[in-house]
């Protein structure tokens, strides 16, 4: 599947657009500006910016205007000088300069990159949500307690039934997904290459054998040193799959995952908003839900939490990094298990790094910077400290005795023979031009693929919980997806094109937008509850309800522009093994062929380390020729041969 992930990509961008201004409308209405001209103009300006292509067509059909190259970078202009100007007239007046400034760099990127349009529609629409995140924490200072008299404290544990119900809404989900969708299949050959590995790991061994007749068994991403051969990826992942391998539900991984993302995002939320709110009791009970549920609204997230990629794994192992630490350094006496805290801390952290080392990386910059900072202030206790450092040698050390047995030598990964197996698949980085970075800042195709969970809503939440236990929260996930997102517009392999299930590679930035979105919708729901006994309509919750019917009208129109185009993508790419179950077929070997499915023979060899394993009832092998043929044939004799037409039918030879 190749971006933009979906065959109409301008009609569910629109949709995505439409939806966010719907939610941002309703925050607006629920805490509306002052004067009431403001929040006119702050409105046209968001509505303009969400609508402005059909709204340039529109008019150009009337003819009221005449459509030129020019003409979407001047409604843009128009929206973000409506917002500035609303600014200007509401308190408190320093914002306006926030927002000279920002309406000054969109005048510039409008100006440099206008082939960009969609994404420039959708930074305006993330520019009215900071503005307004901005305005909303400022206000909400005014009312803060003295110092040293923090907002109202809540106890993670009253939540328990509610976050196991949570855990179970997204495993299902994804389950669905996995069924529905992906039929349980990988639709690439990095999910293979997991999947070997965790077979690999599942009998308890840190590598597989080279097989006789290697070339024609050859996957794309498992490579051989030495006679071993193992996964290019680091073993965290493939670590966890294994459990569910060994007991035949590997494609159950997934789903598992993101129950465990839920759970985190969920917490996450509450420790936010109860920094935003003060710690109010009905505004932190409904974050978790709100959090949990924008989560698995995404069809991004669902899909790759019913697949075999890594990225959900990856962004619960930040999740629950951020909500250890931020557990571990709250007042003394608020937290009773510091030393517990401090093992989750450290095994989530050395898991994220061990599963994806770029992304570990660059994530665990904003945990780093605020341990440090919460170990020197005595946030941390020495015991909570030393838990946190055991952990993480512990598991980095067992990680690192893995990838030492795989590669024969210390500090080296599978990736360091990513050139020698496929040679156009040199890493490189260089700075982005501004035209090129819609690929590591990926706002037009995010707008659908990530919908409900907005940029625009995100960034809202995010600025306003920078108070109080909030702000440690936010920081940690700023810094680290900020740090992620640069490094990945700075990879040179994903510019121009990408393959993968919606924009995967910086999928962690779901995280923080997940908690945004939950600090921003909890006070509409908590203020819609409290106004259930009012006989008027709309005190009984009308900016709650335009949240919710944008937020749901979105998710309802998306689904059919994404789901149905990834069935088939798998279905093309698993054409073979498709007819392999239709026709149940046994003791064969299937002859694969370059154009007989989209995808590359070395993608469809997908057979378990055959050396750890009873002999499969099909064996997928490259014809590469005669020789190696007759190789096959006298490793594994006795077996019927088949190879596929153009149609994937299975034709005997």
């Amino acid at each position: 599947m190749q971006s933009p992930y979906t065959q109409q990509p301008t009609d569910a961008f629109l949709i995505a657009q439409t939806a966010a201004a719907g939610v941002l409308s309703a925050i607006l209405f629920l805490r509306p500006l002052r004067p009431l001209a403001a929040t006119l103009l702050l409105l046209a300006a968001i509505w303009l910016a969400a609508t402005a292509p059909d709204t340039l067509g529109f008019l150009a059909s009337l003819e009221i205007i005449k459509s030129e190259p020019t003409s979407l970078a001047t409604l843009l202009r128009i929206a973000a000088c409506l917002a500035t100007v609303a600014s200007l007239l509401a308190w408190p007046r320093w914002t306006f300069f926030v927002a000279i400034a920002g309406e000054a760099a969109l005048y510039y990127l409008v100006a440099h990159v206008p082939e960009s349009g969609q994404e420039l529609c959708a930074l305006h629409l993330a520019w009215f949500g900071l503005l307004l995140g901005i305005r909303q924490l400022a206000a909400e200072r005014e009312t803060d307690a003295p110092e040293g008299q923090p907002g109202e404290s809540f106890d993670s544990r009253a939540f328990l039934v509610q976050d196991l119900i949570l855990a179970g809404l997204a495993i299902a989900a994804a389950a669905i997904v996995s069924i529905v969708v992906l039929q349980r299949w990988c639709d690439s050959a990095d999910e293979w290459a997991y999947t070997y590995q965790a077979a690999v790991f599942a009998k308890l061994h840190a590598y597989g054998k080279a097989p006789p007749c290697f070339s024609a068994l050859q996957m794309y991403w498992v490579f051989t040193s030495e006679g071993r051969m193992f996964s290019q990826y680091t073993p965290g992942w493939s670590l966890f799959m294994a459990p569910f391998l060994s007991i035949g539900v590997v494609w159950l991984a997934g789903p598992c995952s993101l129950g465990l993302l839920a759970v985190a995002v969920a917490r996450l939320a509450r420790r936010a908003v109860a920094g935003a709110s003060g710690g109010r009791g009905d505004v932190v009970v409904a974050a978790g839900p709100i959090a949990a549920i924008a989560l698995v609204g995404s069809s991004t997230v669902l899909i790759n939490g019913g697949s075999r990629f890594s990225h959900i794994f990856v962004c619960a192992c930040f999740a629950w990094s951020v909500e250890a630490l931020s557990e571990m350094s709250r007042p003394s006496g608020h937290t009773r298990s510091p030393v517990g805290w401090g093992v989750v801390l450290g095994l989530a952290s050395a898991w994220l790094l061990s599963t994806r080392p770029a992304d570990g990386g660059t994530l665990g910059i904003g945990l780093f910077v605020y341990f440090v900072y919460a170990v020197a202030d005595r946030r941390v206790a020495w015991r909570a400290m030393l838990a946190t450092v055991t952990s993480f040698a512990i598991w980095g050390a067992f990680s690192l005795v893995v990838l030492r047995l795989q590669l024969g030598k210390w500090f080296a990964t599978g990736y360091s023979l990513t050139a020698q197996f496929q040679a156009w698949s040199r890493f490189s980085m260089s700075a982005p031009k501004l035209g090129e970075l819609k690929w590591g800042i990926p706002l037009a195709t995010g707008a659908h693929c990530w919908w409900p969970l907005a940029p625009t809503i995100g960034l809202y939440g995010l600025f306003a919980a920078l108070r109080r236990e909030g702000r440690r929260v936010s920081f940690m996930l700023v810094v680290g997806t900020l740090a992620l997102i640069t490094f990945y517009s700075c990879v040179e392999f994903g510019r121009g094109g990408d393959f993968g299930y919606g924009p995967r590679h910086i999928l962690p930035v779901i995280v923080p937008m997940a908690v945004g979105t939950a600090v921003a919708l909890s006070p509409l729901w908590a203020a819609a509850r409290a106004r259930v006994h009012s006989h008027s309509a709309l005190a009984l919750g009308g900016p709650a309800l335009l949240a919710i019917t944008a937020a749901v009208v979105g998710v309802v129109r998306i689904a059919p522009l994404i789901y149905p185009y990834n069935r088939e993508d798998v279905r093309g790419r698993n054409a073979i093994r498709g007819a392999v179950e239709r026709d149940h077929l046994t003791n064969a070997i299937i002859w694969l062929e370059p154009g007989t499915t989209v995808a590359d023979p070395r993608d469809l060899t997908q057979n378990y380390p055959l050396e750890l394993y009873p002999p499969p009832p099909v064996i997928f092998a490259i014809d590469t020729g005669e020789d190696m043929k007759r190789c096959v044939r006298e490793q594994y004799p006795g077996r019927k041969s088949y190879r596929s037409d153009s149609k994937a039918t299975l034709v005997p030879e």
